[in-house]
């Protein structure tokens, strides 16, 4: 006979608790959960421990502690095994009788919580400490039907509370308990020569250190462009970056070396890896960074507050909770490359003021965060909520309780039998689109968004993420993203890279969404990878569900072919909406049919003769040759050229060179260091004895030439150097083996000497089914060309 003891449980008396994390790499959570473990009190716990998979360096330290680990490996939650360990695990705790389950994190939460609550286990609580940039929208869902289930949510910022709320949580389930730090392993005295001995640098050195994983998310890419400034004042300063690579990431190493090699501090960054002696190395440090891009709670905050370390910090997720600007640390904004520059040289300059806000930062550690402190808030936590449930059990009476505990009975005999029938055919999981707006959400979707532009065959760089990102970041000012992104079972199937705006057209003002483009961006589009009806649909349900905060949705520059032209008008059309196509610039392009004797042959023989009259004017200046510039650090250098020659001439008197603009030298400068990490960005240059002559910005993506911005020496015009740059790179593309060279913009009459193929690009203009857009159709459509056709 089961016998329920209803009973307020005595204060003194172990509590019978397991704690759940999906494994024991050494992450964030992980650090926590050990640290946690540590401090409680055994007297007074009975803990054990689960796993999805008994893998990272946390797991010899529990065998060593003999605290019981359990693992329930599952490869994927849809699947019979899934249920089948989750049943296991129900087991389990009603054998056990286990009073507190507390899972962590995404993974841990959807395993742990519903089983622990139909086998009746008093106490579940979930763990959430992030702002779930990781998840994709149906994860987002299931964690927080999961969360419904739990006694409560426990969190390690105000900044994932209010996430939580925004999304839908119940704010009085959530309960923020912030992170903790051992001091009492900060507390080693400052020995700086020690490690400047070990690094074999000279004992003055300043050293300005990230300690972090190291993910997209930390900002090390904005660390690495701020110490790059940072340099040129404090040439003797060294940076260092401590930390090892996710499994799921293992090549950004090699992309952030390559990237320190192409600013040319390669020699003043130190890759060291993941340490065990940080407390000793913070405490050592002149400067500890923080540059996150999103960040919940960062350990490696407190950690460096912990040692004393003067603290420059971005201004993300709960960091502002903690790191108060200009007492105990800097605070600067995220992704801002030159306010963190500014702040470390802040600090290197003011070692007084950096040694003030380190003791201040250590001193709010002690009083505040300890692991002690979150150690007996914790426990409290625990013993409130399992004298809680008792009291309420009592309540509703013994009887009630065993009814219960028989209904949980049930229900897992059920699971196991289903668990053993065979398995059934899992249906095809439906569409579902989320609207990205945050910046940092947007830089995290890199990897699975440059796959999506794979699998969709796009064969041009034009939104691929590197391009969209260094577009937006240049030229995005005054307007936010909201990007579509259309998921199937969990993976991409569909993106719509839109922002939205106000702007005024025919006197009326008008909130626009429109795809991320300008002149500096040559093709436009949606980018589907699979289910094109089906994602096409998804993508137009999405905005009709936000048609009251936009009037027109504006397709720049689709290329001739793109279904997203027709798909997105008989949609449109289906649901009432008024829709309108302006032609845009015919791009000429070259067919790299049979050889390249062949092709020149077809030219007019007046084009060629011109072209061997220019040929024979360079040669007698010198040997001319094509050059192509592809590796990081030739590329950035020659950049310098490439702006200067794109420069001269009339694009500098019309204003219409890269240099006249900041926004537009910045967007070239970033493609070049961003593109050149993925080989696909060329620079191509004329030479003529070794000097540069002519350029173009040259994108050799799958077996295609892409050609833009351009520009020649004018000391050479006579030359012609741009026509025989032309000349050299498209008998070398023949030579390659590649099937086409484009041209890319409008149907210039010197590209159309080359070529008279064409490819055609259009605008849609597609008005919501209000009062406001079919007038501005009306103008757009019917007056505007009548007027037109008048004026001529």
């Amino acid at each position: 006979m089961n016998v329920v003891d209803t009973r307020v449980p005595d204060a003194r008396a172990p509590l019978r608790l397991l704690k759940v994390v999906p494994t024991l790499l050494c992450g964030g959570t992980e650090n926590q959960v050990m640290a946690l473990c540590r401090s409680l009190n055994h007297g007074r716990t009975d803990l054990e421990m689960a796993c999805l998979r008994r893998l990272g360096p946390f797991v010899k330290e529990i065998d060593d502690r003999r605290i019981p680990l359990a693992e329930y490996p599952i490869e994927s939650f849809y699947s019979l095994n899934a249920l089948a360990q989750q049943a296991k695990f129900a087991r389990h705790l009603t054998r056990r009788r286990t009073q507190i389950v507390h899972a962590y994190n995404f993974y841990g939460n959807v395993f742990a919580v519903p089983p622990a609550r139909l086998a009746g286990t008093p106490v579940v609580i979930a763990s959430i400490r992030d702002l779930g940039l990781y998840l994709t929208p149906m994860q987002k869902r299931v964690q927080r039907y999961v969360c419904k289930l739990a006694d409560r949510v426990l969190v390690n910022a105000d900044a994932v509370k209010d996430w939580l709320v925004r999304d839908g949580y119940a704010p009085e389930k959530i309960v923020v308990i912030p992170n903790g730090v051992d001091v009492s392993r900060f507390s080693a005295p400052r020995e700086p020569s020690r490690l400047r001995c070990e690094l074999e640098l000279p004992p003055d050195v300043p050293l300005v250190a990230v300690v972090s994983r190291l993910t997209r998310l930390k900002g090390l890419e904005q660390f690495l462009e701020a110490a790059a400034l940072v340099g040129q004042r404090f040439p003797q300063a060294r940076f260092l970056v401590v930390g090892e690579t996710p499994p799921h990431d293992p090549t950004y190493l090699d992309d952030l070396k390559a990237l320190a090699g192409r600013l040319c501090i390669g020699d003043r960054v130190i890759f060291t890896g993941l340490r065990s002696d940080v407390p000793a190395l913070l405490a050592n440090v002149t400067v500890s960074v923080m540059p996150s891009l999103n960040e919940a709670l960062s350990n490696a905050l407190l950690e460096s507050m912990a040692a004393g370390a003067p603290i420059v910090a971005t201004r993300v997720g709960g960091t502002p909770e903690v790191l108060t600007d200009g007492k105990t640390g800097l605070l600067v904004p995220a992704a801002d490359v030159p306010s963190l520059a500014t702040s470390i040289a802040r600090l290197l300059d003011a070692p007084i003021l950096a040694a003030q806000l380190g003791r201040a930062a250590r001193q709010v550690i002690e009083e505040r965060y300890s692991i002690t402190r979150m150690a007996a808030t914790t426990e409290n936590l625990y013993r409130d909520l399992l004298t809680r449930h008792a009291r309420k059990t009592e309540r509703r009476g013994i009887r009630h309780e065993r009814a219960a505990r028989e209904t949980h009975g049930q229900w897992l005999g059920t699971l196991t039998s289903l668990v053993d029938r065979p398995a059934l055919p899992i249906a095809e999981p439906a569409c579902s689109v989320h609207v990205v707006t945050d910046d940092a959400e947007f830089l995290a979707l890199e990897a699975e968004w440059n796959e999506t532009v794979e699998r969709a065959r796009i064969g041009h760089p034009f939104l691929r993420h590197e391009w969209l990102r260094t577009w937006w970041e240049c030229f995005g000012r005054g307007c936010r993203l909201h990007i579509l992104i259309v998921r199937r079972g969990g993976r991409i199937a569909a993106i719509a890279p839109l922002l939205s705006d106000t702007t005024r057209s025919y006197g009326i003002s008008i909130r626009r969404l429109r795809l991320l483009h300008n002149d500096h961006t040559p093709r436009a589009d949606f980018i589907v990878a699979e289910q094109p009806e089906e994602s096409y649909r998804a993508i137009w349900k999405a905005l009709c569900e936000q048609r009251d905060r936009w009037d027109v949705l504006q397709l720049s520059q689709l290329p001739e072919g793109s279904p997203t032209l027709d798909t997105v008008s008989s949609l449109a059309a289906e649901d009432g909406c008024l829709s309108g196509v302006w032609p845009s610039g015919d791009a000429p392009y070259v067919r790299l049919a049979g050889n390249w004797d062949e092709y020149y042959s077809r030219l007019s023989s007046k084009f060629r003769q011109n072209v061997r009259n220019r040929l024979s004017r360079l040669t007698r200046l010198g040997e001319p040759a094509l050059e192509t510039v592809i590796d990081g650090a030739a590329l950035l250098g020659a950049r310098e050229d490439a702006f200067r020659l794109e420069a001269s001439g009339w694009k500098a008197e019309a204003g219409t060179s890269i240099d006249s603009d900041p926004a537009v030298h910045r967007f070239y400068a970033l493609l070049a260091e961003r593109a050149s990490q993925k080989r696909w960005l060329h620079l191509l240059f004329l030479t003529v004895n070794g000097e540069r002559i002519a350029t173009s910005y040259g994108a050799r993506y799958g077996n295609r030439l892409f050609l833009f911005k351009t520009g020649y020496d004018p000391a050479h015009a006579q030359c012609s150097p741009f026509k025989l740059l032309i000349y050299f790179a498209v008998r070398h593309a023949f030579a390659e083996g590649l099937t086409e060279v484009d041209f890319l913009g409008d149907a210039e009459p010197w590209k159309l000497e080359w070529t008279p193929t064409t490819r055609a690009h259009h605008w849609l203009f597609v008005f919501a089914n209000t009062s406001r857009a079919r007038v501005l159709h009306h103008a757009k459509f019917r007056l505007a060309p009548v007027l037109k056709r008048w004026r001529a």
